[in-house]
């Protein structure tokens, strides 16, 4: 027994691990690529000024071009039911009759 070697047969620990080792290369690509597609975003979003002030002016004026009713504030109740106007959130008004 001693001063003998034995090879260690890993083969069936091995075929065990392998969908685990799969699964974990999967999430560390899928956890690069949403890294990078949210860079990305983030990118476009600085090029082309999207900004959420430039978005309602972009849509306000749109609006007012078609004739539409104009963006108004909305008023939301908080958990504790009490009314906290929210300076960030517009409604678009009902439209009659369709576009």
């Amino acid at each position: 027994m001693f001063g003998k070697r034995r090879r260690l047969d890993t083969r069936a620990v091995e075929a065990k691990s392998d969908p685990l080792r799969r699964l974990m290369q999967f999430e560390r690509k899928l956890r690069d690529q949403i890294a990078d597609l949210h860079e990305r975003l983030q990118e476009s979003k600085r090029t082309l000024g999207l900004t959420p002030q430039n978005i309602q002016a972009a849509v306000e004026t749109a609006l007012a071009i078609a004739g539409k009713p104009p963006l108004r504030k909305a008023t939301l109740a908080d958990k504790d039911g009490a009314n906290r106007s929210m300076s960030s959130m517009f409604l678009r008004s009902p439209i009659v009759g369709g576009m």
